[in-house]
């Protein structure tokens, strides 16, 4: 989940921004879903909560983290900083 990212992410990415989506673009984009998160931080990855809090505990923290629908069709990754390059992406699955 680093900031080149975007090489591997191919036909998912929705839409891409060099600093990380306003707290309110992301819950537009999810709506009122729980979501699961997985992030280098153990006390946190794995955990199915409410976005809010998710977000809460993560936002633009600098490390990176993927925030994921329950249903595996939507997903947020904000990578790592990279100097004064902190890119995020809001991915959609296209079945």
């Amino acid at each position: 989940m680093c900031h080149d990212s975007e090489k591997y992410l191919g036909k998912c990415i929705y839409k891409t921004s060099d600093r990380p989506f306003d707290v309110k673009e992301i819950e537009r984009f999810f709506g009122r879903e729980k979501c699961y998160c997985l992030s280098l931080r153990k006390e946190i990855d794995g955990l199915y909560s409410d976005l809010s809090k998710i977000l809460d505990l993560l936002w633009s923290n600098g490390m990176p983290y993927l925030i994921v629908n329950a249903e595996c069709t939507m997903a947020y990754l904000e990578t790592e900083y990279n100097f004064n390059e902190h890119k995020s992406f809001f991915l959609k699955l296209h079945l």
